[in-house]
């Protein structure tokens, strides 16, 4: 599966389909914390929430990846954005 920014941007927001009556809405979370994790921090902060490598690419059932503005994190079926922006 190749991670498209406008796809995966648009599942973020919601702008594509109508949403599964049964999932889950979309969480977001800011952190207040002046410094973003890197890349490499995200993998090791999976790993160990998730018991699994995120060391494969992006085609890899689990991976983190960095597109664009966002850092995506591909576990199995669902995935997760970060987004660094300094303004609210």
């Amino acid at each position: 599966m190749k991670v498209k920014i406008k796809a995966a941007l648009a599942r973020f927001l919601r702008l594509g389909n109508a949403p599964d009556p049964d999932a889950d809405g979309p969480v977001s979370m800011v952190l207040r914390q002046p410094i973003f994790p890197t890349l490499e921090e995200l993998r090791s902060a999976a790993e160990r929430a998730f018991d699994k490598c995120f060391t494969g690419g992006q085609d890899s059932q689990h991976s983190v990846v960095h597109a664009g503005l966002f850092e995506l994190m591909k576990i199995g079926p669902h995935m997760l954005g970060f987004l660094n922006y300094t303004k609210p």
